[in-house]
């Protein structure tokens, strides 16, 4: 029995046989990013390009980056308390120049958002442990995990299209990294022996979480874009992971959403238990304004975004 027959694709076959199913629409898909995916439904017709799903800035002429990094003055010094912040920051802009992009705002609240993380779970926690990126754009989180974390594996959940563009932006910062696409529970077991450091799922199977040990979740502004039983899906596969440790998620998404086709989603209707432990719970300090290079240069969001660090309940 080869690979592809036990749901497993390796490297750049998994590429192309995500590229294959572009034109699909994934079951778990909300009607925003059915609207997000629509250009891509004749992938062969022109130039692939991203769309939805973060910023990937080129890099500017020198003083539209010296202007970048005034601006981005205020956000860094929110992490001036994370002591994994100076590792992470480095790995962002290592990223940044592996990927041919500039370290923008939104390369910058992952560091942040992955450094607060990993202080108030403490390293000790994460030492050789599983992340699991729920909703990654650019595979940023997911090479920060890598680069600048204990992490021994990543598991990496996606639509299919946005993982297409997650899998060829991580091939093109860490073209030496073996990584697989599993679609079945044998596939993820075959991934799992080979000892892959990242292994990516199409969000329509999302249930093999279950079979995956995880130690740290991370979702961010990607859980405001689905329906709600697609997140109580994920929720109970996340709580039914294996493993006897602790649990971690940390989720930072908007309050409230509505969708284009009226679906309002609510960050307190997510399926939080009352034996959820929380360790962080309010408002994101970076995660509520952007800025323009243009006056008035600070702009707010279409809603305030909430973070929560919580040591998960596992499912009894």
């Amino acid at each position: 029995m080869n690979d592809v027959s036990m749901g497993l694709e390796l490297n750049d076959k998994a590429i192309l046989a995500l590229r294959g199913q572009l034109g699909m629409t994934d079951h778990s898909s909300s009607s925003y990013w059915q609207d997000m995916h629509a250009y891509l439904r004749n992938p062969d017709a022109g130039q692939l390009m991203p769309q939805g799903f973060g910023a990937h800035t080129p890099r500017p002429t020198p003083l539209r980056r010296l202007l970048h990094h005034l601006l981005q003055r205020r956000y860094r010094n929110m992490a001036r308390h994370f002591s994994t912040f100076p590792r992470i920051n480095a790995a962002a802009a290592d990223l940044a120049d592996r990927q041919g992009r500039f370290y923008d705002l939104d390369l910058l609240r992952q560091a942040i958002s992955l450094s607060c993380a990993a202080d108030r779970i403490g390293g000790d926690a994460l030492a050789g442990g599983k992340v699991c990126v729920i909703g990654d754009g650019f595979a940023a989180m997911t090479s920060l995990a890598l680069a600048a974390l204990p992490a021994s594996r990543v598991y990496l959940v996606n639509l299919t299209p946005t993982l297409f563009f997650d899998l060829s932006y991580f091939r093109k910062a860490w073209p030496g990294e073996d990584f697989a696409l599993v679609t079945s529970a044998e596939g993820l077991r075959q991934a799992q022996e080979k000892n892959l450091r990242l292994i990516a799922i199409q969000a329509d199977n999302q249930a093999l979480l279950a079979e995956c040990e995880i130690d740290l979740v991370v979702n961010i502004a990607s859980m405001q874009e689905m329906n709600p039983p697609v997140i109580r899906a994920y929720f109970d596969a996340i709580r039914a992971s294996r493993g006897d440790h602790p649990l971690y998620f940390f989720c930072c998404n908007r309050e409230r959403k509505v969708l284009p086709d009226g679906t309002i989603v609510a960050f307190d209707e997510f399926p939080w238990r009352t034996e959820d432990d929380l360790l962080i719970d309010g408002l994101c300090p970076w995660h509520q304004d952007y800025y323009t290079l243009r006056p008035p240069f600070r702009h707010p969001y279409d809603g305030p975004h909430r973070y929560r660090l919580a040591r998960m309940a596992r499912r009894a």
